[in-house]
């Protein structure tokens, strides 16, 4: 019974994050309605740099702070790094590009999201 158990709650955490990265918020809140962990979808939030899908994943009851993989606000800050360093990217940087990680880290901060990089 424990393996079905987590077998299911893999398959939850695994839909959750492909929705999440396809940006199919239907199936996300089906997902979320159904016992989905919201937290499982905030890295993916941030890789895809959606806040939009970010702050749908904190109405289910995510947080900034958790037992994430990554801290989501070094997560954010390293992603606006490469995408605007020259180094990492030879591409000019798109101010509206920028824009979406400046709204993504103010709305982890004012999530409780760490500071303390």
């Amino acid at each position: 019974m424990l393996i079905l158990q987590l077998m299911i709650l893999y398959t939850e955490v695994l839909y959750l994050s492909i929705a999440t990265m396809e940006e199919h918020t239907d199936v996300m809140d089906y997902l979320l309605t159904k016992g989905a962990i919201p937290s499982q979808g905030v890295i993916s939030a941030i890789i895809k740099v959606n806040v939009k899908i970010l702050e749908k994943l904190f109405e289910y009851g995510a947080t900034a702070r958790g037992d994430y993989s990554e801290d989501p606000v070094a997560l954010v800050v390293c992603g606006a790094i490469e995408a605007y360093e020259p180094n990492y990217n030879k591409a000019p940087p798109k101010e509206q590009d920028l824009l979406k990680y400046v709204e993504m880290l103010k709305f982890l901060l004012e999530h409780d999201g760490n500071l303390m990089l």
